[in-house]
Formats: structure tokens, sequence, C-alpha cells
């Protein structure tokens, strides 16, 4: 590895990674007089996709919401000024980054617009609220303690005793509430409300203790705003948290190196896969299956009319004022996150949610990842059982629903009663029983449903 203008390289912020792990671990004179050859993890056409398609839609963003500072701007007024701070920028930021859950090998990595005009990495040193992207950690200790996709939960007020002694009243995003509404529907549309509720119900450690088996290494605050995503994490964490559904609930550790070796050849480091079970193979495909709803009638259905047809799953993310927005999603064999915002936090403009500023990201790096890839389905393990459900009450369909789907259950969750509301004679339905938010000042850990 010789010395390099990061002007003339490629993926310069994946270089600098690369070169501080080998600075820190073989000295800067083994690194520039020794002569390594270094083996990547580096796709190089998923990079440039993921480098264009963050500057070019950003740069869309930038002219839409007709900001004063736009990076075009403030480049041209820079030349020949005084050296300044080179970690934060003025204008609307971005990152990328592709993995491969399966092996942990980074694809893509791009921590900002121009590395030359700020090397902060915003991919790995950025921590910003993932808003509604942190909701899956949620479903997923709900699917793994006994609930189901189709158990009903109300979308109705609610107050919450805070730990300061103050009430504290969740809101939707669009301020409106639905009623009963499934925990697959609820999560697809993001609805907060539920979220809140089946927090408290679950218990804040036991949500935190999921995520953080599944990659999150963040400081994530124990209170119950963390049902909308008010703690901050990293991208790269994010993204590889999300690989564990990919992956089939197995944890890889993230890496961008395959080898090293020296001027003679002999190899210094090899990589190899470290990989840990931390869900069953249940549990993701029913949390996977339940984000793919986020795709064919949630916040990301605007993928399909982007261009991107394969089976997916995935969540948008957005803060309440519209100061990050986010994506994570994946396919089989690769997961890709995305965030776009401000260095310092300011509203990136209305109605620029996830599905707005960061999906449209998301689809061009995953059209260049899976163009080789025939586009296949996720695999179901065989503890997986499916079901015909009526829709409206998540019970066994009869011949009178107007309105069923196939679901998928982890086996013994699944329900054994059948609807009975389109018969003429029973009530609408109401929440699954015993998911009432009673005792709501009581320590949530007492609550958990198993």
């Amino acid at each position: 590895m010789t010395k390099t203008r990061y002007n003339a390289q490629e993926a310069p912020y994946f270089m600098e990674m690369v070169r501080q792990y080998l600075d820190e671990r073989y000295g800067s004179n083994q690194i520039y007089e020794g002569g390594l050859k270094v083996h990547t993890t580096l796709d190089i056409d998923v990079q440039h996709a993921a480098e264009e398609s963050l500057e070019r839609r950003l740069t869309a963003l930038e002219q839409r919401n007709q900001y004063k500072k736009t990076r075009a701007a403030l480049a041209s007024k820079s030349e020949g000024s005084p050296a300044r701070d080179r970690n934060q920028t003025e204008y609307l930021q971005g990152a990328v980054v592709s993995m491969d859950p399966a092996s942990g090998q980074i694809l893509a990595l791009v921590g900002g617009r121009d590395f030359n005009d700020s090397n902060f990495n915003r991919a790995i040193q950025a921590a910003r609220q993932p808003g509604s992207a942190f909701k899956p950690f949620i479903y997923t200790a709900a699917i793994d303690n006994g609930f189901s996709p189709t158990d009903i939960i109300l979308d109705t007020p609610v107050s919450f005793r805070a730990g300061n002694g103050e009430d504290w009243s969740p809101q939707n995003y669009d301020k409106k509430f639905r009623g009963p509404v499934t925990l697959r529907n609820a999560l697809a549309n993001s609805v907060n409300v539920p979220a809140a509720k089946l927090l408290q119900k679950l218990g804040i450690s036991v949500v935190t203790s999921y995520a953080k088996r599944m990659g999150i290494k963040s400081r994530l605050t124990p209170d119950l705003s963390l049902a909308l995503g008010t703690s901050e994490v990293k991208l790269d964490e994010l993204t590889s948290a999300y690989g564990v559904y990919a992956n089939q609930g197995v944890r890889t550790t993230p890496t961008f190196i395959l080898k090293v070796e020296d001027k003679n050849g002999k190899i210094l480091e090899e990589s190899h896969t470290t990989a840990e079970e931390v869900l069953s193979p249940e549990t993701a495909l029913t949390m996977t299956s339940m984000m793919e709803s986020v795709f064919e009638n949630g916040t990301a259905a605007s993928a399909r009319a982007l261009g991107f047809s394969a089976p997916a799953a995935g969540k948008t993310g957005t803060t309440d004022d519209y100061s990050d927005a986010w994506f994570v999603g994946y396919v089989p064999g690769v997961v890709t996150g995305v965030w776009v915002g401000f260095d310092r936090k300011q509203r990136i403009g209305p109605g620029m949610t996830g599905a707005a500023a960061a999906l449209p990201i998301w689809v061009d790096v995953m059209m260049a990842a899976t163009k080789d890839r025939p586009a296949q389905d996720f695999p179901v393990p065989s503890g997986v059982v499916s079901r015909l459900i009526c829709t409206e009450t998540g019970l066994l369909a009869n011949p009178a629903c107007p309105s069923t789907e196939i679901e998928l259950f982890r086996e013994g969750s699944e329900p054994t009663g059948y609807c009975n509301v389109h018969t003429g004679t029973a009530k609408p339905p109401t929440e699954t029983p015993d998911f009432h938010e009673t005792d709501t000042e009581a320590p949530p850990d007492e609550r958990l449903k198993l």
C-alpha cells in the first residue's frame, strides 16, 4: 500500500478505514515502506453505485428544498479560503453501508459526499436517532416471546408515567388513531402508539437485550420513548443488526479486509467469518415476513415504483423533526443501510421521511448489488407454519371473511380459533387477550407476555 492523494483514490472513506486499521496493527512504516498487499472486501461496482446515487439524490433534495447552503454553493465559496473543521459540513450529508450478511463482508461504504471536504466517516462514526428504524427490535422481542403477526393491539390514545413523574403520550406520524391493528400492519405502516404499548408490555430491558445481541453497541436510553427511536445509533451497527434477519438469525462480525500479505507474499493475516446464532431461524423469518409488508403495502411501497421488484424486507426511519431519514433493508445475500441528514442537526425539509430521502438511494445501491443475482424468496425454516387468516380479526378465516391472506407463524404461535366476526353475530375485534395496558405505572418488565 503506497501513499495516494485522496482526490485520486477509489472509495476514500473505505480506504481511510483500512489505512487506520493497518496503521494500528502494523505501523506507518510497514504501510508506506514495507510494501503491504491488502485484499479488501470492496465490490467496486456497488461502491460506485453508492457514491453516484448519494451525490445525485442529495443534490436533487437540495434543489427541491431550496437550501441556502448547498454543496455546490459552498464549494465555490471555499476555494482559496483558510482551512476549516473537516469533521462537519453545513450542507446536506448522507452515508451508505452495504454488506453480505452471511460473511459480514462490507461490499460498499460511503461516509459522506466529499472526503476532501470532510473526512468524518458518517457510516461508522455518526451517532444519530434512527426513528422507526429501531422498531423491528421491539417486534423481534415480541415474536420471540409468544406474540404473532396477527395479534391485535389497539392504536388508541394512551399516557405513560415517565421516570421523571410526568405523563408521556406518544403520537402517530399522521396524528390519527386507527383502532384495532395487527402487529404486522402496525410495523408495516410505522404506527408509533402500538410500538410504545408493545415496548411497555415487553419491558425496556428485554427489548434492549435483543438489540444488543443483534449488534447494536451504542448506549440505549432505558425509556419508553425508545419505541420512537430516540436513542442514537450508528449506521454500520444498525445495518449489521438487520443482517441477522437476512442471515436466518445468525450475526456475523463486519469485516473489510480479506487478507494482508507482506512484500514477499507471506500472509500476515486472513479473515475468517465470526458467526453466532442470536435469533431462531423461525423468529428471523417471521420478522422478515412482517418487514416484507413494508414494501408491499407499507412505508416503503414506493420502492416498487422506483423499479426494485425483488423480494425484500426492511424498515424506514424518520425523526419527528425530519432531521434524520433512514432506510435499512435486505434481500437474501445483501443488506444495505442509508442515512440522510445534516451534520449539525436541522430539518431536512417538509415530508422528508426515510421513504422520501433515503429509500431512493437504497434502491439504486441494491439494484447494483443484485444485478447479477437472480431474485429469490427468503428461505422458510421447518419451524414456521402458514395459515389462512382473516385480515380484520387475525383469526383463522372462515368462508364469510371478506379479506383473507396467508400468514406465517412460528409453530405453536398460530391462531387456533376461527373468525367469529363475519358471521353476523359477534362484536368487532378488540385487543388480543392479555394485551390491555393496565397498571401503566408498574415496572414494565413485570408485564412480559410469555
